[in-house]
């Protein structure tokens, strides 16, 4: 049985200080998180779960992305028009982004062409790739039996699809529509899950499965902000890997990490006060901000006719 649909409250607990005395002192900026579910792939191809996209975010880009109003706005893509008749989407590329190094460019380097997209987009319809995230692209066209995904110059890159679909803009700023390069992701093979080479704020520098994984500031990140400033202003993000939840929150306690997305009710009472408040100890070390979110909960009731002790078949329960 589904129920309705209701708010809860999403509570984020940063710690006061987002990097440690030594990062300071080296004169850099390092916020590190705990991703106690492990991230099992970089490729964004198959970025299904929170703990892949929130690392995946990272390293790469799509065509669009959405604001903190849940807005879609540009990215990769500097403008886009559709057709009246809401069947084709047109996307103007900006010219000024670049993969992240790899010695596999002739170059160190190269810039994304509209042609990238064809093979990014391309390959989650792939069926021997098996992502799951090829049902956001259920809607593309296909001609001559392939996706009519189209790439008339560097900088035009032509979606065409079935019908017109209203949420299909929105469906492109998944991480799972992200720009990849096709000679990494063939080199690699099945390897590029963690091999990552985007166009993202940070790009991959270590990663010790199970243990850490450490993401660097992208000299040639492409955004800026309001006032100009190039993006990221981090130098890099620190995740670690701590499975059991009690240590994760006392090295959060310590400064070790700073930042913690939810509660667990080992530690719950430890933090908060019978009202929901931080306990008076941790005021002035820890920066608490809750707000509400859309929550869908599921219950199962095993209805089977075979059980003759099933209570939920009697009409009293």
């Amino acid at each position: 049985m589904k129920n309705k649909h209701f708010q809860l409250f999403l509570c984020l607990l940063l710690f006061v200080a987002c990097s440690s005395k030594n990062d300071v002192e080296k004169g850099k900026t390092v916020f590190r998180y705990n991703e106690s579910a492990g991230v099992s792939t970089l490729d964004p191809a198959f970025a299904k779960d929170m703990a892949i996209i929130w690392a995946t975010s990272q390293i790469y880009n799509g065509l669009v992305q959405i604001n903190d109003k849940l807005m879609v706005e540009p990215c990769i893509a500097k403008h886009w028009e559709i057709s009246p008749d809401g069947k084709e989407y047109i996307f103007t590329l900006r010219s000024d982004v670049q993969f992240h190094h790899h010695a596999l460019f002739p170059k160190g380097t190269r810039a994304v062409v509209a042609s990238d997209f064809v093979y990014s987009l391309g390959r989650l319809l792939d069926s021997s790739v098996a992502s799951p995230g090829a049902w956001t692209l259920n809607e593309v066209a296909f001609e001559n039996g392939k996706p009519a995904l189209l790439a008339p110059n560097d900088t035009t890159f032509i979606i065409r699809l079935k019908q017109s679909f209203a949420p299909f803009l929105s469906l492109l700023t998944m991480p799972y529509c992200s720009v990849v390069p096709k000679e990494i992701v063939e080199y690699y093979g099945k390897d590029f899950r963690r091999q990552a080479i985007g166009t993202g704020p940070f790009f991959l520098k270590t990663w010790k499965e199970g243990v850490k994984m450490v993401l660097l500031k992208n000299p040639n990140y492409f955004e800026k902000d309001a006032k100009g400033k190039t993006l990221p202003y981090l130098d890099a993000v620190a995740i670690n890997f701590i499975v059991d939840k009690q240590t994760a929150f006392l090295e959060f306690v310590k400064g070790s990490l700073d930042f913690m997305n939810s509660l667990d009710a080992g530690y719950k009472d430890e933090l908060l006060t019978k009202t929901g408040q931080l306990r008076p100890k941790y005021v002035s070390k820890i920066k608490m901000y809750t707000q509400p979110y859309l929550n869908t909960e599921y219950l199962g009731f095993r209805m089977d006719a075979g059980d003759k002790n099933n209570p939920l078949l009697k009409k009293e329960v």
